[in-house]
């Protein structure tokens, strides 16, 4: 942004500069090629106090930077910006809504990255089923998009889940894998865990499927509150 001063003689005022929260990175301010420098944090103003002559000249520059917003209560529900640009994700008709995987929601460049820094295009890291592109809200239209994106910790209802089945019927802890192109977890409209319980073809784990089914099924149901009850408690 460039001001030139036109007044009719010196007058001595307070120059005061918005410095939006979004300019995280910092600034840059010259009056007249000389640089000035102020103590100010983001999401307050910056104040040039001098006398001013006509043909004076200020330059400033706020730095655009990749962030993340949250909506008000619940900070793994947030947006993407590129400075003061929304940025926007366009679906497909039956696409599924994809959630981003990340323990900390806050470390922006480990979960999205710049792609074309000239056409403001980014890219998901973490995304689940798929990665998703992400450009400025104004472009899309009508389009079907998103903007707010729901955050899963790493260790999520699926580690609980195991965790449940393994513990009160003493099954082998085989892990849990990621198989999004699986269309039972691809064709949902949230996000989705197949559990596979026990092999037919071992003789011990039919047993458990002929006598423990109900065992399986509460086991199951206490991976997912156990979750719940964790995500509420804010240990995530």
């Amino acid at each position: 942004m460039r001001l030139r001063v036109e007044m009719s003689g010196a007058q001595r005022f307070v120059l005061n500069l918005r410095y939006p929260e979004w300019a995280a990175e910092g600034y840059e301010l010259t009056v007249n090629g000389r640089p000035v420098k102020q103590k100010a944090k983001p999401g307050s103003y910056i104040s040039v106090n001098r006398k001013w002559r006509s043909g004076d000249e200020v330059r400033f520059v706020l730095r655009q930077s990749l962030h993340s917003e949250p909506i008000p209560g619940d900070s793994t529900l947030r947006a993407y910006f590129y400075g003061p640009v929304v940025l926007s994700s366009v679906l497909e008709d039956k696409e599924e809504i994809p959630v981003i995987v990340a323990d900390d929601v806050t470390d922006v460049s480990a979960l999205v990255k710049c792609t074309d820094k000239k056409r403001l295009r980014f890219e998901t890291l973490t995304a689940q089923p798929v990665q998703k592109e992400l450009i400025p809200y104004y472009e899309v239209g009508g389009r079907r998009m998103m903007v707010y994106f729901q955050h899963f910790p790493e260790t999520t209802w699926k580690e609980h889940i195991q965790d449940q089945i393994v513990q009160s019927l003493g099954t082998v802890d085989r892990g849990v894998k990621e198989r999004p192109g699986l269309a039972v977890l691809r064709e949902t409209d949230m996000p989705a865990v197949l559990v596979e319980t026990a092999f037919i073809t071992n003789k011990d784990d039919v047993q458990l499927l002929m006598n423990q089914k109900d065992e399986f099924a509460r086991a199951i149901a206490r991976g997912v509150t156990d979750y719940v009850a964790k995500k509420e408690g804010g240990d995530d």
